[in-house]
């Protein structure tokens, strides 16, 4: 019997079903990974152009291309991802002024970049992180980033030159000058020596900041421009505003105030046009600060509140404590040390936990002014110790030599390679230049050969025409008789004519020399001023205020020692008097606005007591007074004032301006117990008076009765 055949049908479908389904599978495998190799390339190609966007500045076009990169395509230890994030790091600290996101990502990007063992990807991001840090007075954490980014970047001279950078900044910031310039022009060696324009531009930028923060000012100017012309011609809006901004800074510390606006307003002006308020915040900041040391206080508020609500917007913790910190001074220029002490409270509370040295000197001492003003002067006592100390700590001689040291090598190591290099051109034009003979020489000689060839030839020519010569020689020897005589006649015209024009140039450069001269006195003696005035200002101003302060602190220990009381009275009347001579030399001309003003602020003192004091100002248009003018004339008004204070016992001291074309007419009177002209006249005060008038060119007429009050009149050209 035959064996029945099993039927195999539903094992084959079975088979065939599961290598159908296992196909399916495979390919829906291979298409996502295929997929997901395209998302990431295309997430790369992005990448490569916001990174490009962002090294260019092109903030907008930057944020544009990263929405389009899907973040998620990125493994969590790829080293993409690394880039991600620190390209994200740099659009936070350069775009949004976000420095702790900044600082976040940076250092997100540092972990994938150790995990992938990217040494030269780690010390990038290090040294980039270095700048945030020190933005944010993280010292510590700033210097231990440096440390482990230089070894990474040593042998590539752009990334080493980034971190030398960064490095300055960090050392500028805690004081450290002699050594931060020392980096920059380091740093400016390599950038010249790679040939890139752009870095050459930040390595000058680099170290006219630390010149500047170390009060080289020429210097620091000479560095900047070098900056700015580099950043000009690579259309760098960025770096032009910022360079703009830190030229105003120096022109407002030389008191070169107009120069001071213009250069502010270029920066501001760059800032709007790339829509960047942040930017604008520092010049918007600066411009408030030269309308305050014009006496132009309404507009300084203005800037100072336009500031303060784009540093509240974007949350800039440190500039909100500057612009407190400059409404504090211009409330204690003004004496209204109420409106001053809670702006230059809340800066020193800033300044204890994160400012500078510099910024802790200057809070502690602006604090301590505020509350002297406010006859607080136990407690103003210790803020002026502090502003002491870090004065002390600041004023060190040996850091401005070895800056000036450094400067010095830098410029001499350019030169002498410079010199290295025309010492090579010159030998190589030497060597053309015996080349030269030589082939010349050659060629010489073979004219020399086909001379002697043409010369026999010409013999026998020359044999016929001797006849011929010789009466042309005659009549050459007349013509040529006739060209000495003419030659002898243009030689002493032209002689008459060289003469006239020397004198002419001597005349002219002699001018030029005596006005040069004079301009190089003015300026010398403007420098010397100010150098003066700024002596009287830190150094003996701030001792009066310390004295005041420590009288303060012993008449309140002892309330009933009247002699400490007037000697405080004394040193308080000094200050205000050393305030207005700092003013009278510091101003190069005066408006009579602000001499008015000024004249005002002094006699604020006694308006407690007799006489009332009335200042009127009845002039018209801007008139303008000379520094010896405006000087004679407040030292006279003085005088008289003191006068009247002193013996005429009035009730009521008018002082009244008027003007009449050229003149200025100013009228004193007081309604006292007046005095005999004849007697008083041989007294020291008013022969001081007539002796001012003298030097200004004015006059003078006093008029007074017994019971009448006095009458002082004067009479000066502006």
């Amino acid at each position: 019997m035959a064996k029945k055949i099993q039927p195999i049908l539903p094992y084959m479908r079975f088979k065939f079903l599961a290598i159908f389904i296992f196909s399916c599978l495979l390919l829906v495998a291979l298409s996502y990974l295929d997929l997901h190799a395209q998302v990431n390339k295309t997430n790369v190609s992005y990448l490569n152009k916001l990174t490009l966007e962002i090294t260019n500045k092109n903030y907008p076009a930057a944020k544009a291309i990263l929405v389009k990169i899907d973040s998620n395509a990125f493994k969590p230890n790829q080293l993409e991802r690394g880039i991600y994030y620190q390209q994200l790091a740099r659009l936070a600290y350069y775009d949004t002024y976000e420095d702790d996101k900044a600082v976040n990502y940076y250092y997100k990007a540092i972990k994938v970049y150790e995990y992938n063992k990217s040494n030269e990807d780690t010390g990038i991001a290090y040294s980039n992180l270095v700048g945030v840090l020190t933005d944010l007075k993280r010292y510590k954490e700033a210097e231990s980033a440096i440390n482990k980014s230089i070894p990474y970047v040593k042998n590539d001279k752009i990334r080493y030159g980034n971190a030398l950078i960064n490095y300055s900044r960090l050392l500028e910031a805690m004081g450290n000058y002699p050594k931060a310039i020392s980096l920059s022009l380091q740093a400016l060696k390599l950038y010249e020596s790679s040939g890139d324009i752009a870095k050459i531009g930040s390595g000058n930028y680099q170290t006219a900041l630390v010149l500047e923060t170390a009060k080289q000012f020429d210097k620091s100017i000479f560095y900047y421009k070098k900056a700015l012309d580099i950043r000009k011609g690579i259309k760098d809006s960025l770096g032009m505003s910022n360079v703009y901004n830190n030229l105003g800074i120096i022109y407002k510390n030389q008191k070169q105030y107009d120069l001071a606006l213009e250069s502010y307003k270029n920066a501001y002006d760059l800032a709007t046009q790339m829509n960047r308020p942040v930017l604008g915040l520092n010049p918007l900041i600066n411009i408030g600060v030269v309308y305050n040391k014009q006496n132009k206080n309404t507009l300084a508020i203005k800037k100072y509140e336009e500031a303060l609500v784009i540093a509240n917007k974007f949350n800039r913790t440190n500039a909100i404590k500057i612009i407190e910190t400059n409404l504090a001074l211009l409330y204690m220029n003004e004496e209204q040390y109420e409106k001053a002490l809670p702006f230059a409270q809340k800066a020193y509370d800033y300044g204890i936990k994160e400012g500078s040295i510099e910024e802790k000197m200057a809070f502690n001492y602006n604090l301590a002014e505020v509350l002297d003003g406010l006859n607080r002067s136990k407690e103003a006592f210790p803020y002026m110790q502090n502003a002491m100390k870090l004065k002390d700590s600041l004023n060190n001689n040996e850091s401005s030599e070895n800056i000036a040291e450094m400067l010095t090598k830098f410029e001499t190591e350019k030169k002498e390679q410079q010199i290295k290099l025309l010492a090579k051109e010159n030998s190589l034009q030497k060597l053309g230049l015996e080349n030269q003979e030589l082939t010349l020489n050659q060629r010489a000689l073979e004219l020399d050969n086909s001379r002697i060839n043409i010369n026999l030839k010409n013999k026998v020519i020359e044999s016929q025409k001797f006849k011929t010569a010789k009466q042309s020689q005659q009549i050459l020897l007349l013509a040529k008789d006739k060209e000495i005589k003419e030659l002898e006649i243009t030689k002493k015209n032209i002689y008459l004519a060289a003469t006239f024009f020397t004198m002419l140039v001597l005349g002219v450069s002699g001018y030029q020399f005596y006005k040069k001269r004079q301009l190089n006195e003015i300026n010398r003696m403007q420098e010397e001023k100010l150098r003066i005035s700024q002596e009287l200002h830190d150094n003996i101003g701030a001792q009066l205020s310390f004295i005041n302060s420590s009288i303060g602190t012993l008449s309140a220990n002892d309330k009933e020692n009247i002699q400490l009381k007037e000697t405080q009275v004394i040193t308080q009347n000094t200050i205000r008097e050393l305030r207005s001579t700092v003013w009278l030399i510091n101003q190069q001309e005066f408006s009579l606005d602000e001499f008015v003003v000024k004249l005002r602020d002094y006699v604020k003192p006694f308006h407690t007591g007799k006489p009332h004091i009335n200042i009127t100002d009845e002039t018209s248009g801007n008139i303008i007074l000379q520094p010896n003018l405006a000087t004679n004339l407040f030292r006279i008004i003085q005088e008289v004032v003191n006068n009247a204070i002193k013996h005429a016992d009035a009730s009521l001291l008018t002082i009244d301006f008027k003007s009449n074309h050229q003149d200025l007419e100013l009228l004193i009177t007081d309604n006292g117990k007046g005095f005999d002209i004849n007697e008083k006249a041989n007294g020291y005060g008013l022969k001081n008076i007539n002796a001012r008038i003298q030097n200004i060119k004015g006059t003078i007429q006093n008029s007074s009765k017994i019971g009448e009050g006095t009458k002082t009149k004067l009479n000066v050209t502006i």
